[in-house]
């Protein structure tokens, strides 16, 4: 039942100069860790800013926020409401309405993913038309404007009435809009995804989304 220690030694996860203090009092054992927040207390401080993000994990330790942001704030640049990973113009105010652009948007930007919100048409050889086109050009804009986003996989739904072929050759017409509008190829995969069952239809197109990973990212910063 006596009480041994305290030691101190540096922690990892924690700012150069910060200390843990090691107490044991028979087998119970709490570390305190001594750097400058609430140091005093004589409890220990594994999240100091209280966001349920541990202080070894919290790329933001003294501000709150999510999990998914690596404990720091979602970071919205331009003020209006609408998260930079899914502001199709994070530097300019907008509507979230219109994905947090000041004019209405043909697609939408998700986490995961690139919503199409108006229909695609295309020429004879897979070629899209002129609107087509356009709507492309702005999801290139997307892509330029989100530099952490590190691959758009194009993938167009085949079937009987769009067999494979047709379908690869669609989408490849859809990266050169891309590449011509000045997104890097290394950026751009495509792909065919296949019908499944006899009510599945073809045409289809989805923009699928990598990004960075968190640890690799850099965290938002605090507003």
């Amino acid at each position: 039942g006596d009480r041994l220690g305290p030691w101190t030694a540096r922690t990892a996860g924690e700012p150069r100069g910060a200390r843990a203090i090691v107490d044991r009092v028979g087998d119970a054992v709490a570390v305190r860790v001594m750097d400058g927040f609430e140091d005093t207390d004589g409890c220990p401080d594994l999240d100091d800013d209280r966001d349920l993000t541990p202080d070894v994990e919290d790329a933001c330790p003294r501000v709150a926020g999510p999990r998914s942001h690596r404990g720091c704030p979602v970071r919205d640049s331009d003020g209006d409401g609408v998260p930079d990973a899914i502001d199709n113009c994070p530097g300019t105010s907008g509507l979230a309405g219109r994905s947090g652009c000041p004019r209405a948007q043909p697609v939408a930007l998700r986490e995961d993913r690139i919503d199409l919100l108006v229909p695609l048409r295309f020429r004879a050889q897979q070629r899209p038309n002129r609107a087509t086109q356009a709507t492309f050009r702005r999801v290139a804009e997307v892509l330029l404007e989100h530099p952490e986003i590190e691959r758009l996989d194009i993938r167009v739904t085949s079937g009987p009435d769009l067999p494979e072929a047709r379908a690869q050759a669609r989408a490849e017409a859809l990266k050169s809009v891309l590449i011509r509008a000045g997104v890097s190829p290394d950026r751009i995969g495509t792909g065919v995804t296949q019908t499944v069952g006899s009510e599945a239809s073809s045409g289809p197109i989805s923009l699928v989304l990598t990004r960075q990973e968190a640890s690799s990212a850099s965290p938002p910063a605090p507003r």
